[in-house]
């Protein structure tokens, strides 16, 4: 049971200098053989894809890499046949069906489109023309036949002439399935062709385009932004899913980045979103490539970088919705390399890589033009102090390439995230982190996370890990942000020194569950608990309306909240647990039957238009899922 009242603490540590090389890149050794085969010319030369998921339901990660002009390669993780400490991987992308290499691969991702319980796979895809529709949805036959076999959908709805660089998946309408904005630059060799970004909501398992009618219409930041990296992520706390697109910003004539606020349905069947990107220090116009989102000082909010041609961003939140640059103050900015060259980054992704409780930055980097010269990787080590330290160097992680994507995972499960670095028109690199052989002696707490009443996927679950010493650590579950792949969907907390944390889980759809303390070192699969409390929609003012909750412990009092914000509240039995409502009026209160049902009756005000209601079991301290009730 839970018995703290805040999620968020500041981290403030003592950081000592990390000890010796800690990556090492073991592409060749694991079996990554295949390089990224170039056909063509296609201008400006801008991705290279890779996606982690466990596609064929063995328990292990594996690995697909989108290609440029060959075939694709879908790797397999055979686990430790040599027993060397690391898997080995074995190309199966032909016998699986996805080896099509057919035009220019770009960004890819693995998602449970169809919420059946097997990975699906996206694959951005240009095949030059402009009737010929490059993008292809593959659907996993796992659960269909038994065998991770995978078939083309011609028939989703996602057909899209453009060329996408990132596909970004989220149920942003909280209506059970994944929804997907693509991020689109221009046609090759034509920055100014069919490089208008789409957002596509999810009908069943079939797409609709909502673009205009969800976002704008003919608004500057679609119809003249050159897209790179799209994020969806809760950045003002309130429980729902926001948008957060990068985008290329070539001559200053270009659409700066673009931060749409998720407002809720529109009362008519669709759903709002407002743009919010000037009010909330987002807007900044640069070559942004990547984009990386993570809490760096443990505050309890969202933090972003990106990348760049010249100086890396990274912007921090204020704690009342809007972000300040601290991009100089932090020293991640590197705006020129050692040649004296501009430095020109591209993927973007935060992890901890020595487990200290900190979230580090690193940064893709690579030449664009020919001839080619040196950009070297760039991490950043943090430092707790809202200072970092750059020590690509003495890890390992300043390999000179035309590099282009990251991709992080856990791939060998020791509890250290690696590295996956897409290089166009070169070998990828596998780093592996080898900050246990280092000698550290920091614990981790790993999550893995599986929908039911949301999607699948759990897209958008937070995770909160808090320590007794006070420090709070939070994840969000997300894929597609980085620039052109998809991270393991793992949430990975390093713990330093400490034994254990106490662990929070808020899912996509508002029910936080409260989990206790884990021990450290632990991989843990959460599965959403099917407590619900459903009905009326819509309610009927000034008369009594029944809602009906299942799935709480028998003989539990469960009480009903209702409020229309979120943050705290106090409920009898369960003081500080965190769920997502403010200065809620708890309405009723009854014991759940033997099965675990309850009905309790709400008598909301004439004028009421709406709110969010939540069932507590008072024997746990869970929250149900949040319903939206409308009274009319």
């Amino acid at each position: 049971m839970l018995r703290f009242s805040s999620v968020a603490a500041v981290l403030t540590l003592a950081v000592t200098a990390p000890v010796g090389a800690s990556f090492v890149d073991v592409a060749s050794d694991v079996g990554l053989l295949a390089g990224h085969d170039l056909a063509g010319i296609c201008n400006p030369p801008i991705s290279a894809g890779a996606a982690w998921a466990d596609f064929d339901g063995d328990g292990d990660v594996d690995l697909f890499l989108s290609n440029h002009g060959g075939a694709n390669q879908l790797y397999r993780n055979e686990g430790d046949p040599d027993l060397d400490g690391l898997p080995d991987f074995v190309d199966v992308a032909a016998v699986a069906g996805v080896a099509d290499g057919a035009g220019v691969g770009l960004g890819t991702v693995f998602v449970d489109y169809d919420n059946d319980g097997d990975q699906d796979l996206y694959v951005a895809s240009w095949k030059g023309g402009e009737t010929e529709v490059g993008n292809i949805l593959y659907a996993n036959q796992l659960v269909e036949t038994g065998s991770s076999d995978f078939v083309a959908v011609t028939d989703s709805g996602l057909a899209d002439f453009g060329r996408n660089i990132t596909a970004a998946w989220a149920d942003y309408d909280e209506d059970g399935d994944l929804d997907v904005y693509l991020a689109k630059h221009g046609r090759c060799n034509d920055v100014f062709g069919d490089n208008e970004d789409r957002l596509f909501r999810n009908d069943g398992g079939t797409f609709t385009d909502v673009t205009e009618s969800t976002l704008c219409v003919g608004c500057f930041a679609l119809t003249d932004g050159l897209g790179f990296a799209p994020g969806w992520f809760d950045f003002d706390n309130d429980g729902d899913l926001n948008l957060y697109v990068v985008n290329d910003d070539i001559n200053d004539i270009h659409s700066g980045n673009v931060l749409w606020r998720n407002d809720g349905p529109d009362g008519a069947g669709g759903w709002l979103f407002t743009d919010v990107s000037q009010a909330s220090g987002t807007d900044i116009a640069l070559n942004g490539m990547g984009l990386g989102i993570g809490d760096v000082n443990n505050d309890g909010w969202l933090d972003l970088a990106f990348s760049n041609i010249g100086p890396n961003k990274l912007l921090r939140h204020k704690g009342d919705g809007t972000y300040k640059d601290v991009s100089a103050a932090a020293g991640i900015e590197r705006e020129i390399i050692p040649s004296g060259d501009n430095s020109i980054t591209w993927g973007t992704v935060f992890l901890d890589y020595d487990a200290d409780r900190l979230l580090d930055l690193f940064f893709v980097a690579g030449y664009i033009a020919t001839p080619p010269f040196d950009q070297p990787n760039a991490f950043f080590r943090n430092l707790g102090t809202g200072r970092f330290e750059d020590i690509s160097a003495a890890i390992g992680l300043d390999h000179v390439g035309r590099g282009r994507g990251a991709a992080v995972a856990d791939f060998d499960e020791d509890g250290r995230p690696d590295l996956l670095v897409t290089n166009f028109g070169e070998a990828p690199l596998l780093m592996h982190n080898g900050d246990l052989a280092a000698g550290s002696t920091n614990g981790y707490l790993a999550f893995t996370v599986e929908g039911t009443v949301s999607n699948r996927d759990a897209i958008g679950t937070r995770i909160w890990v808090r320590n007794a010493d006070g420090v709070t650590q939070m994840r969000e579950i997300s894929t597609g942000s980085t620039h052109g792949g998809g991270d393991e969907r793992l949430a990975l907390f390093g713990l330093g020194a400490e034994p254990d944390a106490t662990v929070i889980v808020r899912w996509p759809d508002g029910q936080v569950q409260g989990l206790g303390v884990f021990t450290a070192d632990q991989r843990v699969h959460l599965v959403q608990p099917e407590f619900l409390v459903s009905g009326p929609d819509p309610g009927i003012p000034g008369q009594e309306n029944t809602l009906h909750v299942t799935g709480a412990t028998p003989g539990a009092m469960v009480y009903l909240v209702r409020a229309k914000e979120v943050g705290n509240t106090e409920v009898p039995g369960c003081p500080g647990v965190i769920v997502n409502l403010k200065t809620p009026n708890v309405r009723a209160s009854a014991l759940a039957d033997g099965s675990g049902n309850v009905d309790l009756v709400d008598t909301v005000g004439p004028g009421a238009t709406g709110g969010l209601y939540q069932a507590i079991d008072s024997s746990t301290c869970d929250t149900s899922n949040r319903l939206r009730a409308t009274f009319q």
